[in-house]
């Protein structure tokens, strides 16, 4: 796993850090400290984006390969402040910097090829402050600038620029695009930064802009856009940052708007929206900044609040980390510090637990109800990204809480991004860290994703801790579980394997198999060395504690799985730019996504969709719509 900070690149192993820092005294050092962007590329090489320019990193010699701006060479690179990375599907390496525009780079004759409009070259790009650039599904190259959204022709290597907008006549003023979004009809959402919310149909050539009118209350309420969420009648709500949230009527070509008032005690409890939770009768569960909790139906035009009030029977806290709905007609609610709230939705009444009433701690990472258990995941971090907490249950006949964790002291346990060292955390025994992520497994087992320290699993009638068992040099970020398999997101070693007569390098060699070609006489006489790699994988685990089963070790996985949801014979796996759905009967890829995001932040399935969220926004997807294609 490869890490970029202010103070250099870092490279884990599963064990310990290896941190690659500049060093004026050595140019085959990296060039800077501040690395922006870390991209690997179809031949295994690793680049680096920095604050002082272009950086290859040599595996064999643990070198780097500097390309650094000369303004006498008309070739090099634009600028030596590097943003952002792409390698497109063809290959070719694109780089985003900061002032300078994009520069594609020719690897046969080493060369930078220029787009800016300060340069006269190929084509101009629109503007030279790059935020992102990001491939659609046809291939088109979108740039996201301070100046708004740029499309790459790849057939004349023009620039068609689309970053002004015209509403009744008059044109807003530029907007920084922020993320780029493909949906399942090829429509491009693009989301802006002041600019509102813009769909572009490349079908009918037409674009769309939503932007807030001051003089129109049935306009966008705010340009700056958080969380997005279809109904079933395809109207778009859309959570915006400081003005509330507003709701588009496909069939009207109008918006709804509601925002916060202190006077009117229905309208939402704060303006400002974080996320949105829909329950399993399709209700809206609205977290608010600073404001709890809020509740409304989609044919309802009035908000009930559950936020705190000291002098009424009220959520207890208005920072909403998680919820749970159980059997009974009631959600469980997880806060940031004021422990676990009991909402009754039949009644409407609240009740709170807290470290007081049996609780580990106040903060409460995760929920997940197994038979008449409530599994609790407790976890807190301090500035410095050093956690603890920890797991505790919840017995809902008798209503008696336990824990597993040990005792917790004052101490946070260290981050291992902070130390460069192993967390104290084995998984042998009880987390003491954050527990993010619960949930049941084969034979009764309580899986858990601790923060730091990996995936461990729990057997409640044997009181025992166990490992998942993989082999060394296996990193497992993520899983997914239910009563037959736990499926893991894996990061495994392979080599490749390079010849000593010119002939291209077998990829992807496991360990055995490294081993057999050392076996054979011929093959021995041609190898001339191998380099680690780390390929993306999935781990299918029984219940037992033999090898998993490896899949999707071919490529399939176009980065490392972040998030996993089970949802039948479907595996939902989410990584940096991508979304997929691996069928586990037939063991192949059947649909693939890519997404405008390094990280994604959480997947779900419910009420016949899939649901996603990322950069703040929130996303849908009919399972219906997922269907079979030829991809393998």
């Amino acid at each position: 796993m490869w890490f970029g900070t202010q103070e250099g690149l870092n490279k884990y192993d599963g064990y310990d850090f290896t941190i690659y820092r500049n060093d004026q005294r050595n140019d085959s050092s990296i060039s800077s400290g501040v690395v922006n962007d870390i991209i690997e590329d179809f031949d295994g090489n690793l680049w680096i984006g920095t604050d002082a320019g272009l950086n290859k990193f040599r595996r064999e010699t643990e070198t780097f390969v500097r390309y650094r701006h000369d303004k006498d060479k008309d070739y090099s690179i634009s600028s030596d402040v590097v943003r952002c990375l792409l390698q497109d599907k063809e290959g070719t390496i694109w780089i985003g910097m900061d002032g300078q525009g994009v520069d594609s780079f020719d690897k046969t004759n080493q060369r930078f090829i220029h787009y800016s409009q300060n340069r006269k070259t190929l084509s101009i790009l629109g503007d030279d402050f790059v935020k992102n650039i990001f491939e659609d599904s046809r291939n088109n190259l979108w740039i996201g600038t301070n100046a708004g959204l740029q499309l790459l022709n790849r057939r004349d290597g023009s620039f068609t620029r689309f970053h002004d907008r015209t509403v009744s006549g008059k044109v807003q003023g530029k907007s920084s695009v922020r993320s780029i979004f493909e949906d399942k009809m090829q429509h491009l959402w693009i989301g802006t930064f002041g600019g509102g919310l813009r769909l572009f149909d490349r079908e009918n050539a037409t674009f769309t802009d939503f932007i807030n009118d001051p003089n129109d209350n049935k306009s966008l309420s705010s340009n700056f856009v958080t969380s997005l969420q279809q109904d079933d009648a395809g109207n778009l709500w859309i959570g915006t940052e400081n003005d509330g949230l507003s709701v588009y009527d496909h069939a009207k070509g109008s918006f709804r708007n509601y925002v916060h008032n202190e006077i009117e005690s229905t309208s939402l409890s704060s303006s400002s929206i974080n996320c949105v939770y829909k329950d399993r009768k399709g209700d809206l569960w609205i977290g608010t900044y600073n404001g709890g909790v809020d509740f409304t139906s989609d044919e309802a035009n009035r908000f009930a609040h559950f936020r705190n009030n000291p002098l009424a029977n009220s959520l207890s806290n208005n920072r909403v980390l998680c919820i749970y709905e159980d059997s009974k007609n009631n959600l469980w609610i997880g806060t940031d510090g004021d422990g676990l709230i009991l909402y009754d939705l039949t009644t409407g009444k609240c009740r709170q637990h807290t470290l007081k009433t049996g609780l580990l701690m106040d903060e409460i990472k995760s929920l997940h109800l197994s038979d008449d258990c409530l599994w609790i995941g407790y976890g807190r971090q301090n500035r410095a990204g050093e956690g603890r907490g920890g797991l505790g249950r919840l017995e809902l006949r008798s209503e008696h809480f336990s824990s597993f964790t040990p005792t917790l002291t004052t101490d946070f346990i260290p981050s291992t991004f902070i130390t460069g060292g192993r967390v104290e955390d084995p998984a042998d025994r009880p987390p003491r860290s954050p527990v993010i992520q619960i949930a049941s497994g084969p034979s009764g087992q309580i899986v858990l994703n601790v923060a730091h320290a990996g995936v461990r699993r729990y057997l409640p009638g044997k009181d025992q801790w166990m490992p998942l068992p993989f082999k060394d040099l296996t990193s497992v970020p993520s899983f997914a579980a239910n009563s037959d398999h736990i499926i893991a997101g894996l990061v495994i070693s392979r080599w490749d394997v390079l010849f000593n007569d010119n002939q291209p390098p077998r990829k992807n060699v496991t360990a055995p198999e490294f081993d057999r070609m050392l076996e054979d006489p011929t093959l021995f006489k041609r190898i001339r060395g191998r380099k680690q790699v780390w390929q993306p994988a999935l781990g299918i685990f029984d219940s037992g504690n033999g090898p998993p089963q490896i899949v999707a070790d071919d490529g399939s996985l176009p980065a490392n799985p972040q998030l996993l949801v089970l949802e039948g014979s479907d595996l939902v796996v989410a990584g940096e730019a991508y979304l997929l759905i691996y069928d586990l009967k037939q063991m192949r890829v059947r649909k693939l996504a890519h997404i405008p995001t390094s990280s994604v932040d959480k997947i779900q399935v419910g009420a016949g969709f899939l649901w996603v969220q990322f950069d703040r926004h929130l996303y849908r997807t009919a399972l219906t719509a997922i269907q079979y294609n030829n991809r393998r």
